[in-house]
């Protein structure tokens, strides 16, 4: 039970983050390694057919990026 109130509070932190890029110019990479720069859309949620393995992603120049993939931040 504490594992999965720690991961809870994780998504909630990185949600916060990644809603704060909204509207912000970053350069990142795609799923399969290319770089992509543009303004951030949108922010959704990944998740797998049980509802776990959840995965944050934004949505920059009609890609849908990891957040963890993010290399730059410009304001």
């Amino acid at each position: 039970k504490l594992t999965s109130t720690l991961d809870s509070v994780l998504m909630g932190q990185n949600l916060s983050t990644a809603s704060s890029l909204i509207g912000k110019k970053v350069t990142a990479l795609t799923d399969d390694g290319r770089n992509v720069t543009g303004v951030v859309d949108r922010v959704s949620v990944d998740a797998d057919a049980n509802g776990e393995n959840r995965t944050l992603r934004i949505l920059v120049e009609d890609q849908r990026i990891d957040l963890k993939n993010i290399r730059e931040v410009v304001g």
